[in-house]
């Protein structure tokens, strides 16, 4: 997401902040992904068989917050993008 040189075609911020550690910085509080459908389903795809090692258990029933064989693009990206509590910001993916 961050290391593209063409990054700024498929990422906006949406909502900037002031950094609690240097008030004369910004910080980036938000930001909108831009992602093919195709291209998204081909990652849910590309994890849906991927099993957490030694634990034998589906990594998209973590990462989807779904049953993996249940796991759909919107609910994936939705998870990974807002509805992860460790995400530092929401990242909308659209």
């Amino acid at each position: 997401m961050t290391c593209s040189p063409d990054q700024s075609r498929f990422v906006s911020v949406l909502e900037t902040g002031t950094s609690l550690i240097d008030p004369t910085k910004q910080t980036v509080e938000a930001i909108l992904y831009l992602m093919a459908d195709d291209f998204g389903q081909r990652i849910v795809d590309s994890c849906r068989d991927v099993l957490y090692p030694g634990g034998n258990q589906h990594s998209l029933d973590s990462l989807c917050n779904h049953p993996y064989d249940q796991c759909t693009k919107q609910q994936f990206m939705d998870y990974l993008g807002v509805g992860n509590p460790q995400t530092p910001f929401p990242i909308y993916i659209h």
